[in-house]
């Protein structure tokens, strides 16, 4: 990464909390990067040079205009006549960030050995919530290997709760 991404990510930012957009420019950019990832050829085609930088924003015209907002579909036409499409994972990384951070709101991974219930999942989040002072969107997953409870990944932290890592530890006590 060479921090391109992260400055126009911060352009972008401000220009969002200036004119109260932060919630739609994230949405606009949520699509760019899933259209991105369901086509990874089409991102390909925006930085190849054998097509004139004015066809490449034309095609990203015809791609978004109409399902975008107006800041985000001017945002692309930049990075393809500049040819710096390729900062866009960085862009969207970093505002993603940004967004979270300002909005209170964070995002986890818990993964346990078995599927949880409902309520589980429900006590999950709030004690997470609690935990973090923010709202939090978890995704679940299913690791057999865990053996029992749960490991969980937010805010740039590793929580191992699961029966293998107390195994384990139980494991390097006896041995010394």
């Amino acid at each position: 990464m060479n921090g391109r991404g992260r400055e126009y990510a911060s352009a972008l930012m401000e220009l969002a909390i200036a004119e109260r957009l932060k919630d739609q420019m994230y949405e606009s950019l949520v699509l760019v990067r899933d259209v991105f990832k369901e086509t990874p050829e089409y991102e390909e085609l925006l930085i190849s040079p054998a097509v004139p930088s004015e066809e490449r924003v034309e095609l990203v015209k015809k791609a978004f205009e109409g399902s975008v907002h107006d800041y985000i579909l001017s945002f692309l036409c930049v990075l393809t006549m500049k040819g710096h499409i390729k900062d866009f994972k960085e862009a969207f990384d970093s505002f993603e960030e940004m967004y979270l951070e300002l909005s209170k709101r964070t995002e986890a991974v818990v993964t346990t050995a078995v599927e949880l219930s409902t309520e589980q999942k429900y006590a999950m989040k709030a004690a997470l919530e609690k935990r973090l002072g923010k709202t939090v969107d978890i995704t679940f997953q299913i690791n057999r290997k865990l053996i029992g409870g749960a490991v969980v990944e937010a805010d740039g932290q590793r929580l191992d709760g699961s029966l293998r890592h107390r195994l384990r530890d139980i494991k390097e006590v006896m041995e010394q």
